[in-house]
């Protein structure tokens, strides 16, 4: 509304008042056409009720005539000759009707009488459904709406009754038929309204007739079947309906449905919808014009209205522009006597007040010059485009620039800023808009002679401007150059320390070279050990299988398998310190037998318990778990450099290992493992030192026989499955090693090895087993542990040559070593599996590198199982069992040779300088020397016999350890223990 003149809105006013004159054209339209709608409605069912009388009446008339001529003594002859004539001059009294016609008991026609049509041909209506009902009823019958024989084509409805002879059989039915465009004659000169039409269905809702429509077919009939009103009025329910669409040719009707009193056809009345409601249409276009006239005239009477307002309005729009361009002096007389007059006074009023302030606008902003001329700071006043509207002398004198260029609108302060600074700009814009103000920020300004002037610079919005603003700029000429100077000296003391960092650097990148060089060194040496440790390792349990061997010759084998165990761990010590360093430490968890696995601990701890006379008990707690799930090799490592740990650093007393349960909830248990010992103790500044690589601490007798790496790795263990190693120890008070375990906990207990240690061979027929090994040593091994167990063997160099030896002599199994020259056995392995006869066929994966990920790589390239060298033998035999279904023939139990530790007699040391022979000995390891000294001893004194025993047990067992720890103890003290 705000941009419509005066004379429109005097428009629109009227037009609001005619308004409600329209709503209640409108409202006495719709209530004339419900009215209207009603009042045709109801005088549609009037006429409705009055034809469905008079259908009844028609239908009884019928069947009047069709009992007269059944009882018609011509017509029970049933000759046609006579009935044609007879039914022809009856059907002239009765125009009416259609056709009369006689038909046997079978259905033939006897008799047709029609005003045109021949009686021939004859015709049969036995299938037709109101000859059947008379036939079985006796009764009369009006048919529905059927399609007459003759003529072809013609729609109608028959009234039938039964013929019967002088003993009152049933000879035939006499039809008396209407067709359903006499009807439609019948009724349409009926007194209707224009557009109105009556239409008769029968109980189907098939229609008889139609007063608009002749010609009717029987097509045409079911068109109005299944409309709603109609199924309505055949259930016996008169009803109205104002929305009725003709299915035949879609018009919209006014109909009223109602059944017929007796025979319940339904007679219908419809009418035009349009033709219906025309008046109340023609009364409503004459109520509109007489609208649109009065809307004219009122049109008419507002621009007259308007023309007289608007003079004093004019008069005040041209004193309002005046006073806009500058002219305070204006002033306008108007004199109507009305509120347009006080608003002429107003305006007046007004006109004087902005003079005033003018005045002293002008005032107050000479006051503001002097001061921004008077200020050292720099002021300009700028809009967002960039311009500079005014500036003091200070700002011009900073960038070089004087009012004349000011005034000629030549300095842009987007155009005075270095690029790099547009950024700071808009951000100190967007600012201004949220905030009114901005934070004082550094940047530079161009100088007019090029240079740059670096400044503070803080700004705020002009009141009610969101574009125009006041900027405060501060030059910091000096204050830079002090700033410069500052970081001369500080860049030459970042130069210094640079140097440095560099330095650091290289002499880091050095270190971490060396450190990746050192852990491929380790991982190659560990390969290259461990692959003569698999023939030593290997030899040593054949050997101990053998019960042939003296006890001097089962010493020396025990002592190769302890020195090469012993090698093997030291191997895995520092092979697992640089898998910590490289981050690579894993762990595979699997079902432990928790009392098996503490019993091994317990048996292997016993005997060098034994050795050095100390008590060991294992205390397992009350309700432990039988069976859980943790990494068993690196729990086995943890509890075994603890336990040896607490032997090793005890001199006398015990050594207790107690395992506790926590707690237990669903499917996890919270085991603790304890060490304790009586030993020489820790001193607590030595709590953390100990948990380093490298480091041992104690007494020098008790540093031999390790690598100090033990602890080291058993803490990176224990971390990596989620717990920490706890030391409790004093210097000289013992030591206490624990730490605890969340592990899940396994429904079922574990089934028993399935192989005992002394195989001799197996039943079934002899197996052949192929052995691919580029070592010799490692193949001859497999050759002497398999065929004394009755196995054929065959021995391939490499992976190519395996190939070709087991497609020719097609083994049962095949132990593939995965390091081998010409082809490896990872590929081999893969060519054997794409070979149709070696699909099934068991592939043992043997590799020197025990890690998961070459576990993990040999299955996945084919192989069934995999073993990690060096082997152990009764390993290697329970796969090849289980692979093969083998039932093993065991021979008698092998029984180590058992000596007594002699832990009851004393020992008398030698004279100290067979101890001082002894010692050098013990340092260079040598443990046949050390064994012949003993038997040296055996002739100086049989006083030394004990002690000299002792030696020989120890050397014999490869505990140089321990023989060292003996010769330093009587060396110390002199003493027997």
């Amino acid at each position: 509304m705000r941009h419509l003149n005066l004379r429109v809105k005097l428009f629109i006013a009227f037009g609001i008042v005619l308004l409600p004159v329209l709503v209640l054209v409108i409202m006495g339209f719709r209530s004339n056409l419900a009215a209207r709608e009603a009042l045709i409605l109801e005088d549609q069912r009037l006429t409705a009720q009055a034809v469905a009388v008079q259908i009844d009446g028609a239908f009884d008339a019928a069947l009047g005539i069709g009992w007269a001529v059944a009882n018609d003594p011509v017509t029970q002859t049933l000759d046609a000759r006579r009935l044609d004539g007879h039914l022809k001059r009856l059907l002239q009294r009765h125009p009416f009707y259609h056709a009369i016609s006689v038909f046997d008991a079978k259905g033939n026609n006897r008799g047709y009488g029609h005003l045109t049509l021949a009686p021939e041909p004859r015709f049969n209506i036995a299938d037709f459904a109101h000859f059947q009902a008379v036939m079985a009823t006796n009764a009369p019958v009006i048919s529905k709406v059927i399609q007459l024989r003759r003529p072809a084509g013609v729609v109608g409805m028959v009234a039938a009754v039964p013929l019967r002879n002088d003993a009152g059989q049933v000879i035939g039915v006499v039809t008396v038929v209407m067709s359903a465009d006499q009807l439609a004659k019948r009724y349409e000169e009926a007194r209707l309204l224009p557009g109105q039409a009556i239409m008769l269905t029968d109980r189907t809702g098939h229609l008889a007739f139609h007063s608009l429509q002749r010609n009717l077919t029987y097509e045409k009939s079911t068109r109005l079947a299944e409309l709603e009103p109609l199924r309505t009025a055949l259930a016996g329910i008169p009803n109205s309906t104002n929305a009725f669409t003709h299915p035949g040719n879609g018009e919209l009707l006014l109909a009223a449905f109602v059944p017929t009193p007796h025979y319940r056809w339904a007679v219908g009345v419809t009418m035009s919808h349009a033709v219906a409601l025309a008046p109340v249409y023609a009364l409503l276009r004459q109520q509109l014009w007489v609208c649109a006239g009065i809307f004219l005239l009122c049109a008419v009477l507002a621009s007259l209205l308007a023309r007289r307002l608007v003079q004093p309005f004019l008069r005040l729009k041209q004193a309002a522009l005046a006073l806009g361009r500058g002219d305070l002096n204006q002033r306008v007389d108007i004199r109507t006597g009305d509120e347009i007059e006080y608003l002429g006074s107003a305006f007046n009023e007004m006109a004087r007040q902005l003079q005033d302030r003018e005045q002293a606008l002008r005032e107050e902003e000479a006051r503001i010059r002097r001061v921004m001329e008077s200020n050292i700071i720099g002021i300009f006043f700028w809009d967002i485009s960039g311009g500079i509207t005014d500036a003091n002398d200070a700002f011009l004198h900073l960038i070089g620039c004087t009012r004349e260029d000011l005034l000629a609108g030549s300095i842009n302060w987007e155009k005075l800023t270095p690029p790099e600074y547009r950024a700071a700009d808009l951000y100190a814009i967007d600012e201004l808009k949220s905030k009114g103000s901005c934070n004082a920020y550094d940047k530079e300004y161009f100088h007019w002679n090029g240079t740059r002037v670096p400044v503070m610079i803080g700004g705020a919005l002009l009141d009610g401007s969101q574009d125009k603003g006041v900027a405060f700029v501060l030059d910091l000429t000096e204050r830079k150059r002090t700033e410069v100077e500052l970081k001369r000296h500080r860049d030459h003391l970042d130069e210094l320390v640079k140097d440095r960092t560099l330095a650091l650097n290289t002499a880091k990148e050095v270190a971490e070279a060396a450190n990746r060089a050192k852990s491929v060194f380790l991982a190659n040496m560990s390969h290259e050990l461990r692959t003569p440790l698999n023939a030593i390792l290997g030899y040593a349990q054949i050997l101990r299988r053998d019960n042939t061997l003296s006890e001097r010759q089962a010493a020396g084998v025990n002592t190769i398998q302890q020195g090469g165990e012993h090698l093997l761990m030291l191997i895995n010590d520092i092979l697992d310190l640089s898998k910590v360093e490289a981050g690579k430490l894993e762990l595979h968890p699997d079902l432990i037998d928790l009392h098996a696995f503490l019993m091994t601990l317990t048996d292997s701890v016993q005997v060098r318990a034994d050795e050095k006379e100390l008590l060991f008990s294992c205390e397992p707690g009350p309700n432990l778990p039988p069976v859980v799930r943790a990494d068993e090799k690196r729990l086995r490592q943890i509890l075994l450099n603890l336990l040896g740990n607490a032997v090793t650093f005890t001199d006398r007393g015990q050594v207790w290992f107690r395992v506790s349960l926590l707690e237990q909830s669903a499917g996890h248990a919270c085991l603790r493992f304890e060490v304790e010992d009586s030993g020489v103790g820790i001193d607590t500044s030595h709590h953390e030192k100990i948990f380093q690589p490298f480091e041992q601490t104690g007494e020098n007798r008790h540093r031999v026989g390790g690598t100090g790496l033990g602890l080291a790795i058993s803490r990176q263990l224990i971390r990596a499955m989620g717990s920490e190693i706890h030391v409790a120890s004093e210097a000289g008070k013992g030591s206490r090693f624990w730490f605890d375990l969340n592990l899940p906990v396994a429904e079922t207990a574990l089934a028993p090895t399935p192989l005992a240690h002394n195989v001799i061979g197996y039943r079934g027929p002899r197996r052949k087993i192929l052995v691919a090994d580029d070592i010799a040593e490692n193949r001859g091994l497999a050759k002497d542990l398999l065929e004394p167990l009755g196995f054929e063997l065959i021995e391939a160099e490499n992976g190519q040559q395996a190939i070709e030896l087991a497609t020719q002599h097609r083994p049962d199994l095949i132990l593939m070593d995965i390091v081998m020259p010409v082809l490896d056995g990872l590929m081999a392995t893969h060519r054997l599996r794409r070979l149709e006869d070696f699909k099934n066929v068991p592939i043992v994966a043997l590799s020197a590198s025990a890690s998961k990920a070459d576990e993990e790589q040999g299955l996945a390239f084919g192989a069934t199982a995999f073993l990690s060298k060096p082997i152990q033998l009764n390993a290697l035999l329970r796969q090849i069992g289980s692979l093969l279904n083998l039932q093993w023939v065991e021979g008698a139990a092998y029984e180590p040779v058992q000596r007594s530790s002699g832990s009851n007699e004393p020992l008398e040391p030698p004279p100290p300088e067979e101890l001082e022979i002894l010692h050098h000995l013990a340092m260079t390891g040598s443990m046949r020397d050390i064994r012949a000294h003993a038997t040296h001893l055996t002739t100086l004194d049989t006083r030394y016999h004990p002690f000299a025993e002792r030696l020989r047990r120890l050397a014999e067992t490869y505990q140089s350890k321990a023989i060292l720890g003996l010769v330093e103890e009587f060396r110390t003290t002199g003493k027997s223990s």
